[in-house]
This record gives structure tokens, sequence and C-alpha cells, in this order.
């Protein structure tokens, strides 16, 4: 038996697959670090409890905005940081 998400887990995994989406209209040369960068940012805060409701909220908004921004046509590419980088595979980290 699943357990009901709340509006918070909601709402987040709608934020997550609104950012692939976003990803996903990006040129198809940089569209794997788009990928590789909206699962880092995610997975960067995964250890929050989910009872801590202020930060949740928090983040909500700076990653809205953030894909706002990001979903503007004339933004292309993105530089990755190091840890980013370890969700592109290793095929096309090298070239």
């Amino acid at each position: 038996m699943t357990t009901r998400k709340s509006g918070l887990q909601l709402f987040t995994i709608s934020l997550y697959r609104k950012a692939l989406r976003m990803a996903l209209s990006k040129p198809l040369e940089m569209r794997k670090h788009w990928i590789a960068f909206v699962r880092h940012e995610f997975r960067q805060y995964q250890d929050i409890s989910p009872r801590d409701v202020h930060s949740i909220e928090y983040l909500q908004r700076k990653y809205s905005k953030m894909i706002e921004t990001y979903s503007n046509s004339s933004v292309t590419s993105i530089n990755l940081t190091q840890f980013a980088k370890i969700y592109i595979p290793y095929k096309e980290f090298n070239t």
C-alpha cells in the first residue's frame, strides 16, 4: 500500500518534472548537460527532513524562479560544476 503524498511533495515532483521538460526544450547538443544540472540541483537537497517545511518552501520558490529564468529561449547552454558532471554518462563526459 502506498502512502499518500503531501502537497509539498506533489509540488516538488511537479517542479522537478517542469525542470526536466525545460531541459528537454534546450538544443540537442547541450540537453544532457541541462538534465545533469537539474538532477544535481534536486538531489543536492534530498536529505532535508520532510518536517522542515520552511526550507522546502524556500527551495521550491528558488527553483521556481530558476526554472522561469532558464526557460527563456535565449539561454541555451550551462556550465556544470564537477559535482554535477557525475550525472553525465562517462563516454560523453570525456568528449
